[in-house]
């Protein structure tokens, strides 16, 4: 007398492909879940004119900035700053850091603007990676971009 019935074997062969069918399952779910946040439009992206920044020839460059309402609903008063991380050295049409309104901007529309990058003539630039980032909420969603510039 023994613990199973003679004549029950488990099929472990059976088990072996639903196993496999639950882990490909699960694998594309896991590549859906990426695919869709890497595909979603980006509500703020931001570009330099000119990089690097040559100061013996100019010293200043733009930053173009596009705001997308990647919402569902129509933006109003959208405000984007911009401004230097951890540094002194650069400033936004002339301060520190400078916040522009993009007005109203309806669903999956967007809104242009630059600002003005400029060596700060009160400080010592010196030849390096400058940091800059850009923010922006838009229907309570907060988005952020950063870019480098390089000075030379």
């Amino acid at each position: 007398m023994g613990l199973y019935k003679e004549g029950m074997d488990i099929d472990f062969s059976k088990i072996k492909w639903i196993l496999l069918a639950l882990a490909i399952v699960l694998i594309l779910a896991g590549l859906y879940f990426t695919l869709t946040e890497l595909l979603k439009p980006n509500a703020l992206q931001i570009s330099l004119e000119q990089n690097p920044l040559l100061l013996s020839q100019k010293d200043f460059t733009k930053l173009k900035v596009t705001v997308s309402n990647v919402t569902q609903e129509t933006a109003q008063n959208v405000l984007v700053t911009v401004k230097p991380i951890a540094t002194e050295a650069l400033l936004i049409d002339g301060q520190t850091e400078n916040t522009k309104s993009f007005g109203i901007i309806a669903t999956n529309e967007n809104r242009k603007d630059e600002f003005l990058i400029r060596a700060n003539p009160g400080k010592t630039v010196l030849a390096g990676d400058y940091k800059l980032l850009a923010e922006t909420t838009i229907n309570g969603q907060y988005f952020k971009q950063e870019i480098t510039l390089t000075v030379q």
